[in-house]
């Protein structure tokens, strides 16, 4: 009798621990695509940022250039239709700002 308990005993924890490594490669295994997914997403929003931070730097470049460049400003007037080829544009500076 006390062998037979004795090997039930050894089956019954080794079952356990079957069972525990199965419990701990299922649910490590979701928390590792949980993870790939979260890295995939940061990844692309890292990119969305330096995307968005070298159209910042244009911008403020574009800015600059319309407070001194004027062959720049009648460029984008003509391109958006402001002005029509052979009109004349004048520039008018505030008296503060030069």
């Amino acid at each position: 009798m006390f062998i037979i308990l004795s090997a039930l005993r050894r089956i019954l924890l080794a079952a356990g621990y079957v069972c525990i490594i199965a419990a701990g490669v299922f649910f490590g295994a979701q928390k590792w695509n949980k993870l790939r997914g979260l890295k995939r997403d940061h990844a692309a929003l890292r990119e969305k940022i330096e995307q968005r931070q070298q159209t910042i730097k244009t911008l403020k470049r574009n800015q600059e250039r319309m407070k001194f460049d004027t062959y720049f400003v009648e460029k984008i007037l003509h391109e958006n239709n402001r002005i029509r080829p052979g009109e004349i544009v004048f520039f008018i500076h505030d008296s503060e700002e030069s």
